[in-house]
């Protein structure tokens, strides 16, 4: 089974707790033979790359002015 999870931040930004709980729960579950990418905004890294055998996507981000 093929899973994207969406998230507003991850390594390296903000590893908070929402951050590490995603990257747990995706390490689990790919022991059971799931392929997981995770998809969130780029924050001025590479589009994509794969993170302890996590594969990150990062789509353009740009901030709206006040």
């Amino acid at each position: 089974m093929k899973i994207l999870m969406l998230i507003e931040y991850f390594h390296p930004f903000a590893s908070g707790g929402s951050e590490w709980s995603v990257y747990h729960l995706i390490r689990g579950l790919q022991e059971r033979n799931s392929i997981f990418s995770i998809l969130t905004p780029n924050y001025g890294t590479e589009g994509e790359e794969i993170w302890n055998g996590v594969k990150i996507r990062r789509f353009p981000f740009f901030p709206r002015a006040r």
